[in-house]
């Protein structure tokens, strides 16, 4: 299997921690579906078409999923009454994540 890009380690990353229970995040009812992933990485793709390259930055990818991701994840009842978002889900996933370089 050949190495894995920097892109690639980056998407997977940040796709793999938006599940809702088990094992996923507990303030989540829905996560983000293999759909949401999709248009993720087409939206990453896409943006790196027009800034003039045939790569993908990770740091792309981390930038998009704060756009692409929030209106994609549901909460459960408690957070959203709480007032939390998804946007500060989102947040909060993305400062733990580390970007491969």
């Amino acid at each position: 299997m050949p190495p894995q890009s920097a892109w690639s380690r980056a998407y997977q990353a940040i796709c793999s921690n938006w599940s809702a229970p088990p094992g996923g995040e507990p303030r989540l009812a829905l996560g983000a579906s293999p759909r949401a992933a999709l248009v993720l990485a087409e939206t990453a793709r896409t943006a790196a078409l027009l800034a003039g390259r045939d790569y993908v930055l990770p740091d792309e990818v981390r930038d998009l999923a704060r756009v692409v991701l929030p209106h994609r994840l549901v909460l459960e009842s408690r957070s959203r009454y709480s007032g939390v978002t998804t946007a500060e889900i989102v947040e909060e996933i993305l400062g733990k994540i580390k970007i491969p370089r």
